[in-house]
């Protein structure tokens, strides 16, 4: 399983912003795909023009597609604009540094002046600093805290609300729990390495895997990969597991219900999943990671054997296949199915509960759509020049390319919704009915609304930035 996508003889199965899914469930063929028919009531809210010297790639929408804020350089400066609104000017800006808060009311970023960085929050400067740490700026999940490393004296430390914490020589993979209750990370003193959680130092090793450290969903138990003498070890909550040659990049999952862990692990010359303490059978490679159903009784991963690859549902192997398409393994909301995107030959299809779809000269890697009610299933794909969107069977319009990451299903599962390219310009498409043309989509391309009949997303058309509302109207859309 390679990254990003899987081929054959030297070509991509799954290029260019596809998606992948499926059309059958549960061994019986569905219905035909005949949603209700609707138009599209499109209303446009202006967040401003695009100012000279915009970073494109600062960009960044709020939560819910809210609020647009980019880096800029004016004169010499840099500053921060938010819904057409300039920020202060600095010296430079922090790059990978421009984070909304969850609930979209607080933007903070990295800023420097006279030779000192800040982290800025709503225009508001924190303690100044030789040096931030890219990728460690982070909000907690209720918003209230935010968190972020530093550098002073050559020394490293982490600021969590204003507070200091102490010094040391390096910090990584800072991680805040999904309760907003706890922030870990890893600190290097020395040759030494080990995790700090809540302030309170674990045990000292000779590294801390890069990938950091993992909260349960229910923020009780803590993970991570780390090693000693040579051999690697999963830790969590403090007690280390079996030692093996190595544990995979990204690999540690825990259920959805918090009560079950797995990761990969190096073994001989192969890797094995251990999923609950036990190791599974051996294979030449092991793709990380595990994938739970949402109820947590059931768990699946991609493995290979030799040149062939299968899928491992609840212990058991599906077909050998070239390849399983990235992103693509997937249970229904009510884990009852399980679906993914395979390779055969020079072509790809989607395997649903044991059942391969149709033959495409293109499936794409994520994103694979299941309906909220676990009965629909869509996909992009592409054959011959065109692309589409296959639901339950039944092909969608054509159009140039289909935007990876945008597929989705109303809450009501009575629509899908997605969005595509036709010649340079960009539309939102609900089953066959489009929205105008606009010239990008920033952040998720699609984002679901309040309620099963409104959509919102973050457009450009020219320079001008908008908010779109899209509401869907007809007899059944109410």
């Amino acid at each position: 399983m390679k990254d990003g996508t899987t081929g054959i003889g030297g070509r991509r199965i799954a290029g260019f912003l596809m998606l992948a899914a499926s059309l059958m469930g549960c061994g019986k063929s569905p219905s035909p795909w005949s949603p209700p028919e609707i138009r599209l009531d499109v209303r446009e809210t202006s967040l401003g023009q695009a100012r000279g010297g915009i970073m494109l790639q600062s960009l960044v929408a709020s939560p819910r597609s809210q609020h647009v804020a980019y880096m800029a350089k004016v004169d010499a400066k840099a500053l921060v604009v938010v819904d057409n609104v300039n920020t202060a000017a600095y010296d430079d800006l922090a790059a990978g540094m421009l984070v909304f808060s969850p609930d979209s009311r607080r933007l903070a970023w990295g800023a420097m002046r006279d030779k000192n960085w800040y982290v800025v929050v709503n225009g508001i400067e924190g303690r100044p600093y030789e040096g931030l740490a890219r990728g460690t700026l982070a909000f907690s999940a209720d918003s209230n805290h935010l968190f972020y490393a530093a550098t002073r004296a050559g020394k490293w430390l982490v600021n969590a609300d204003n507070a200091e914490g102490p010094l040391c020589d390096e910090v990584a993979a800072l991680c805040v729990s999904p309760d907003s209750a706890h922030v870990g990370y890893a600190v290097r003193s020395g040759p030494e390495w080990f995790v700090v959680l809540d302030g309170v130092a674990g045990k000292r090793y000779d590294g801390i895997s890069v990938d950091g450290i993992y909260f349960s969903p229910d923020s009780k138990r803590v993970a991570y990969a780390a090693r000693r003498s040579g051999k690697w070890v999963a830790v969590v909550n403090g007690v280390e597991g079996p030692q093996y040659e190595g544990i995979g990049l990204a690999s540690i999952a825990f259920s959805p219900d918090s009560t079950r862990l797995a990761y990969s692990a190096a073994i001989g010359d192969g890797q094995c999943v251990v999923l609950d303490g036990k190791e599974g059978p051996g294979y030449d490679g092991v793709a990380a990671p595990v994938v739970f159903s949402p109820d947590s009784k059931r768990a699946a991963y991609v493995a290979k054997r030799g040149e062939k690859w299968v899928v491992v549902v609840d212990g058991r192997e599906g077909p050998k296949c070239d390849g399983i398409i990235q992103g693509t393994l997937s249970f229904s909301p009510d884990s009852k199915r399980v679906a993914y995107g395979l390779v055969r030959g020079q072509t790809g299809a989607v395997m649903v509960d044991g059942v391969e779809g149709n033959r495409h000269e293109v499936v794409g890697t994520y994103t694979f759509a299941f309906s909220p009610d676990s009965k629909h299933t869509a996909y992009g794909a592409k054959d011959k020049g065109k692309a589409f969107v296959v639901a339950d069977g039944v092909k969608g319009p054509a159009f140039d390319e289909i935007v990876g990451r945008s597929l989705l299903f109303t809450q009501d599962s009575k629509h899908v919704a997605y969005v595509a390219k036709r010649g340079p310009k960009l539309v939102m498409v609900v089953d066959r009915a489009e929205s105008p043309e606009y010239d990008g989509f920033l952040g998720a391309p699609l984002l679901v609304g309040d309620d099963a009949s409104t959509l919102h997303a973050i457009v450009l058309r020219g320079s001008e930035f908008l908010r779109v509302e899209v509401r869907l109207v007809g007899s059944a859309a109410k």
